[in-house]
């Protein structure tokens, strides 16, 4: 019921913002209108890790991402992301990784709701669609929990959305609901968020609600709720099992005169639930094993930039993060990583990141690393 409430709220939220609009004017087809901007950005990857008394260190990863604006009209407008990266992938071995990070259309109908439709950057939360790009993230690596290998949530959808925002006096609420293929359950009861191609007839249903209470927008709260079935149709076991997924993310962002500088709070925290499935070990596995699919991480991040200062410090950026993941029974073990970084800012979106980083594992030795990242953005 909650999600039906709170996806009701939205629906109307987008009808009156479209009342709203009195602009109503045709829009120009003309070809002389159309624009085309070319952008992205590049970055190298390198680290030394430190476990059991001995360090090893890499060139992990180098790669381009080439971003492309196309736009048509004022109503109608592409925006599509291709990136190529060499990983290191053991010793002595390189593997090419080409992607298409996103590609969509978007049709603005008023200035408080857009349409669009592809492969878009995942709106669960803050992190997945506006910080993970390379230049943008402020530490080296991702939150665990978040983003990489250990994420709980999709980092892309294929399908459909509808977007805007409502001025609501002083403050901004800004709002987006989709629709998409979803994610698929594996053998193991974790998902998997490629969404290609759909195993069932349906889909994942997601929205987020944003907050700016303040004037000058440096406060901004989110909630977000995602819901979708997973099972195979017609699978004996999984026929019908389904997946929520539930976020809350904070954004906070002003110039301090007291600290002569910047700063930024950021955080997240995303909660997953899978029902109740019985999985098997094997093929000669009869019996099966239940448990408690139950997931949740988190991560807070803190970075201060001194721009009151002259000279060389005032390019300089302190970041410091805190991000723990919770995962269900059998799926993974708990860890934790504290990462510390000193950034220098070659200009307004060129980066070189030097960072500290502590992983705690649930029963391990702890490890640590030293990571550098240099990104340009283009």
């Amino acid at each position: 019921m909650k999600k039906i409430y709170f996806l009701t709220l939205l629906l109307l939220g987008m009808q009156a913002a479209r009342a709203q609009d009195a602009e109503g004017s045709a829009d120009s087809n003309d070809p002389g209108n159309t624009k085309f901007l070319l952008t992205g950005y590049a970055y190298l990857d390198a680290s030394v890790a430190f476990a059991g008394g001995e360090s090893q260190s890499n060139i992990d990863e180098s790669g381009f991402n080439s971003i492309f604006v196309w736009k048509k009209s004022d109503k109608l407008m592409f925006e599509g992301e291709y990136e190529v990266a060499a990983i290191s992938s053991g010793y002595g071995k390189w593997a090419t990784d080409v992607a298409l990070e996103y590609a969509s259309m978007n049709y603005k109908v008023s200035k408080y709701l857009s349409f669009q439709a592809g492969k878009f950057l995942s709106p669960i939360g803050t992190f997945q669609e506006r910080l993970h790009p390379k230049w943008i993230n402020k530490l080296a690596s991702a939150p665990v929990g978040i983003g990489g290998a250990t994420r709980m949530q999709p980092g892309t959808e294929i399908g459909f959305s509808a977007r805007g925002g409502v001025p609501m006096g002083g403050a901004k609420l800004n709002y987006i609901v989709w629709l998409s293929n979803g994610p698929v359950l594996n053998a193991n009861g974790s998902l998997g968020y490629k969404n290609l191609a759909d195993n069932n007839k349906g889909k994942a249903l997601g929205g987020r609600i944003g907050l700016l209470p303040f004037s000058n927008s440096s406060f901004e709260i989110g909630v977000s709720e995602y819901t979708a079935t997973v099972g195979t149709d017609g699978d004996q076991y999984y026929d019908g099992i389904g997946a929520n997924i539930f976020a809350l993310d904070f954004n906070f962002v002003k110039q301090v005169p007291g600290l002569k500088g910047i700063i930024d709070i950021k955080g997240q925290y995303n909660a997953l639930k899978v029902d109740d499935a019985r999985y098997f070990t094997g093929p000669t596995d009869t019996q099966g094993y239940t448990f408690d699919n139950s997931s949740n991480t988190y991560y807070a991040q803190l970075a201060y930039r001194p721009t009151s200062a002259t000279g060389f410090v005032k390019n300089l950026e302190l970041v410091g993060r805190y991000a723990a993941v919770d995962f269900a029974e059998t799926l993974g073990t708990d860890q934790n990583r504290l990462t510390l970084g000193l950034n220098y800012w070659l200009n307004w979106n060129s980066v070189v990141k030097l960072n500290f980083e502590n992983i705690d594992v649930s029963g391990q030795s702890s490890e640590q690393a030293l990571l550098v990242v240099v990104a340009f953005g283009l």
